[in-house]
């Protein structure tokens, strides 16, 4: 993807950079990509607002944004149907979008046959000329076992604390974590409850 020019982006420049990002683009990336200054930081906000109250974009947990009517670039899916030639589809755990219907999306199989109808996967997804697929990055265990969420820091030096405040209905609470790994506060992961505090996996 090539380098976009310094300042900040316009409508059009922001829904490309978006559509041609490899990784998940919240307002910290977009601001990033385009080189933005403290106060054109603030000016993106605000379009970001506008663009998502216009029906442009809209956002995925971990406050990555995508074209509204898409699906962002990493979610959670079920699947639902194997079909007769071995096609296996999913759809979206999570969906959200008004007036849209639920994207049904071809899934990937590393290993054909690896995946059941029920099982949950988090994967990456990408809109092809045939519609969506997805490539699975992981098979999750059933939801009650772990959790997807945003991951919050609270406090500083020998006090800080990480926090999980989960993005599924029925878990928008917050969980502290014992163990964070390599995420960072901001980020969306998936967290495994072990009878103690929620671990990233």
């Amino acid at each position: 993807m090539a380098k976009p020019v310094p300042g900040l982006p316009t409508r059009d420049q922001i829904l490309d950079f978006i559509a041609a990002s490899d990784t998940p683009a919240g307002k910290r990336e977009i601001a990033r990509a385009f080189g933005l200054t403290a106060q054109q930081k603030i000016a993106l906000k605000a379009l970001l607002k506008d663009m998502a109250d216009e029906g442009l974009i809209d956002s995925a947990p971990g406050r990555a944004f995508h074209k509204m009517g898409g699906l962002p670039k990493v979610t959670v899916l079920k699947i639902v149907d194997v079909d007769d030639g071995g096609n296996v589809w999913a759809q979206p755990e999570r969906w959200e979008a008004d007036g849209v219907p639920i994207p049904r999306i071809r899934v990937r199989e590393r290993k054909r046959g690896a995946l059941g109808i029920g099982e949950r996967v988090l994967a990456r997804t990408e809109e092809t000329g045939n519609g969506w697929t997805a490539h699975p990055m992981k098979v999750l265990a059933p939801s009650a076992e772990q959790i997807l969420g945003v991951l919050r820091e609270e406090g500083s030096g020998a006090l800080k604390r990480y926090w999980l405040t989960g993005v599924e209905k029925k878990e928008r609470r917050e969980f502290p974590v014992s163990d964070v790994g390599d995420a960072e506060a901001g980020d969306l992961v998936l967290c495994e409850i072990a009878g103690r505090p929620p671990r990233i996996t």
